[in-house]
């Protein structure tokens, strides 16, 4: 992609916690056969090397990913090189792409997912349910986009025409040579 002038094409993946976005950005990473910047990838490389502790330990750990993450975003877009960040970004933070749930079943994948063990424990999953539900309440998950294409994909029934329409929309968008697709969020 290099000496081409065209800027590299990031694709943000957002929204709250167990709403698919890091299962929709695996598979897009795995179709387009480019790096994936996701925060508990980090996250979890941190817990392996230092330990699992208490929900703020968690929360320290996690601003210390986010860094890591936004550094090595900042040095793929230098590079000129194509990427997916994957984060649950707050409505502050600017994004691609947003999945959208209905809050109770947001609350129900995560209450699964810390029960069932599904993610690395050093999270504390069992512990943020409430926590989670809470920032329900006030955050929203709204991206704001500047300059880009916005997607929003409903994660309800992954096996729904429109889930899979969606994701050949997005396969098609960042294959596209045509189209400056490039995103904002790599910022604190």
């Amino acid at each position: 992609m290099k000496g081409n002038n065209t800027k590299p094409r990031v694709i943000i993946f957002s929204g709250p916690p167990a709403s698919g976005k890091t299962t929709l950005a695996r598979w897009l990473v795995s179709e387009l056969d480019i790096p994936l910047l996701s925060k508990d990838d980090y996250k979890e490389a941190l817990f392996d090397r230092f330990g699992i502790g208490d929900r703020l330990w968690s929360r320290k750990l996690g601003k210390i990913s986010f860094n890591q993450m936004k550094r090595d975003c900042h040095r793929l877009v230098r590079r000129e090189q194509n990427f997916v960040l994957e984060c649950a970004f707050r409505s502050e933070d600017g994004v691609m792409l947003s999945t959208m749930l209905p809050k109770s079943m947001i609350l129900a994948r995560f209450g699964n997912r810390a029960a069932t063990k599904g993610r690395h424990i050093g999270h504390a999953d069992q512990d943020n349910l409430q926590e989670l539900s809470d920032m329900l309440k006030i955050e929203t998950f709204k991206p704001i986009v500047s300059g880009s294409e916005m997607i929003e994909i409903s994660t309800n029934y992954v096996e729904s025409d429109s889930y899979q329409s969606a994701k050949h929309r997005l396969l098609t968008l960042f294959q596209s040579s045509t189209r400056n697709f490039h995103g904002h969020g790599c910022k604190a």
